[in-house]
């Protein structure tokens, strides 16, 4: 994933991607999308416990954040209440 961070940062992840169409069309959903394009840390966060994601980690790890601006989350559902799993 692709994550915003300060402008500087993140400028060059998305300059490609602002040419496209499909860039723009993002529905905006304050305070889980505030902007198009790429997601900060925190609205990810917002967006993946609206989905019911109990826990998740995210890479890499704050402190790594300003030099590696790209990474990844690794996200679990809560175990179902009726014993199935997901």
């Amino acid at each position: 994933m692709g994550s915003r961070s300060r402008p500087g940062l993140f400028f060059p992840c998305e300059l490609l991607q602002a040419t496209l169409h499909s860039y723009h069309r993002a529905e905006l959903d304050p305070p889980r999308r505030v902007s198009v394009g790429h997601l900060s840390h925190e609205e990810w966060t917002a967006s993946l416990q609206a989905a019911g994601f109990a826990q998740f980690r995210v890479f890499p790890v704050l402190e790594h954040r300003e030099k590696w601006p790209c990474g990844g989350i690794i996200a679990q559902r809560p175990p179902s209440a009726s014993g199935g799993g997901d």
